[in-house]
């Protein structure tokens, strides 16, 4: 298989401060899939938000992420 990139917005992450890593649902061609996103990987960025009841959430952007096979969790329906 080949590298996947990965672009959008992903809104009231939590608990998003401080995680290593997120684990991103995403669909392509092949259906639905799950890809654990490193926090540090290029292109990955979260801004923490206070939400309403005093904790924080963060809103999660990934702009051509590129992930490699050995970051794919799961796929079609294991990924439902």
């Amino acid at each position: 298989g080949s590298d996947v990139v990965l672009s959008g917005t992903v809104h009231h992450v939590h608990p998003a401060p401080g995680a290593d890593a997120f684990i991103v649902s995403a669909k392509g061609a092949s259906g639905l899939a799950l890809y654990h996103v490193p926090a540090k990987a290029a292109g990955v960025s979260c801004k923490n938000e206070l939400r309403a009841d005093g904790t924080f959430a963060g809103t999660l952007t990934l702009g051509d992420v590129k992930i490699g096979v050995a970051d794919l969790v799961a796929r079609g329906e294991k990924a439902e």
